[in-house]
């Protein structure tokens, strides 16, 4: 279960009364294969008209009380609340209904008690964001990595937005285990509840830019996709920046930027303004000098990984060379913008031994002894 701490918050099944299942109340299930559960459970008391589901601070995981579908909507009215519903299908979604049987996180920030469960949906009605807030643009952005997907984040400009912590300015629940994320990570907004699903900002008319770190596991490929790009102003570019990678990416020319990842979290920001603006910071992303780090791991078997920063544009050969001094294998051949590159050598096939790793782009040469062992 959930305890609702800002560390430590997992808590392993111990047979106390924290665990027995009552109305209202939700669990994480990590079971291989199918699950089966089969009890009689008696209908939930109403009290005035509704159910009261008790609440600790911070992250609650709660669940529908009744048979039938309550719209978040409902919830909400009832409780004076603004804060989502999250709902958790291989990765986290903000949910408009609370469905039977199912579990849904929500981050009592209002030193709620108890939550109220009215019995039965208002017919209110919908109203949007946009109406509600003052939401000027929205951009959501997509995270892929080994078939997995994130797409709870976005960012934005609002009329009723602050460049501080408002009520636009949501939180991100948590997960059991390593899955791709991307998180606004703003300890000055919350310092034990910092990660966040967005960050909207106020009108500008220079440039503004939002920070935020991806999580993807270390050697595995990422894909970041930035949507809704229609909305933005004309007048403005809009650009991602790879701190960790030294990479620059014009997303109204393209809007989805691959990765491989050398590090558990990656730096990003997101750049959106005049073009004399974002051109400034873009230079500033770019590596210093040309550089090719030594492989990992090595000794290896069968694959390794090289890392290289290229300051500027610069035609690129990376070969593999035995000791013999004949080529191998070709890694990269061509034309390379400025930023980091992370490429892996698969030397299936490839009997063991010393080889040389050897990096030429434009003037710079460098070379790495490797070994291969099987």
């Amino acid at each position: 279960r959930d305890n609702g701490a800002s560390s430590d918050y997992l808590e392993e099944f111990n047979g106390s009364s924290e665990f027995r299942f009552t109305e209202g109340r939700g669990f994480w299930l990590l079971h291989k294969g199918k699950w089966n559960f089969s009890a009689t459970v008696p209908s939930v008391p109403l009290n005035s008209g509704a159910v009261q589901i008790p609440l600790h601070s911070g992250w609650n995981i709660i669940t529908n009380p009744y048979p039938f579908f309550i719209t978040w909507q409902t919830v909400q009215a009832a409780n004076s609340l603004s804060d989502p519903l999250w709902g958790f299908y291989g990765s986290f979604y903000s949910s408009y209904a609370m469905e039977p049987y199912n579990g849904y996180y929500f981050f009592n920030g209002s030193s709620l008690t108890s939550l109220t469960i009215p019995y039965g949906n208002s017919l209110g009605k919908n109203i949007s964001d946009a109406d509600r807030a003052g939401i000027e643009w929205k951009l959501p952005i997509r995270l892929e990595s080994d078939s997995l997907i994130d797409a709870s984040a976005s960012l934005g400009v609002a009329s009723t937005a602050s460049n501080g912590w408002d009520k636009l300015d949501v939180r991100r629940p948590r997960a059991v285990g390593d899955l791709p994320a991307v998180v606004f990570v703003r300890p000055e907004w919350d310092d034990k509840f910092s990660s966040f699903a967005t960050d909207f900002k106020p009108e500008f008319q220079d440039v503004q830019t939002w920070e935020f770190q991806v999580y993807v596991n270390k050697g595995k490929k990422g894909t970041l996709t930035v949507g809704e790009l229609s909305q933005l102003p004309e007048r403005f570019e809009v650009y991602l920046l790879d701190k960790e990678r030294g990479k620059a990416q014009n997303l109204r020319t393209r809007s989805s930027y691959e990765f491989l990842s050398s590090n558990d979290v990656s730096q990003f920001e997101l750049v959106v303004g005049s073009s004399e603006a974002i051109h400034e910071r873009v230079r500033n992303v770019a590596p210093r000098s040309f550089s090719l780090s030594n492989n990992y791991p090595n000794p290896f078997n069968p694959v390794t990984t090289f890392e290289y920063l290229l300051p500027r544009a610069v035609h690129v050969s990376f070969k593999m060379y035995n000791l013999a001094g004949e080529e191998v294998a070709v890694l990269r051949s061509g034309y390379e913008e400025s930023g980091e590159y992370v490429v892996r050598w698969d030397a299936t096939g490839v009997p063991s031994g010393v080889y040389f790793a050897r990096l030429v782009a434009g003037e710079f040469t460098s070379v790495k002894k490797v070994l291969l062992v099987k």
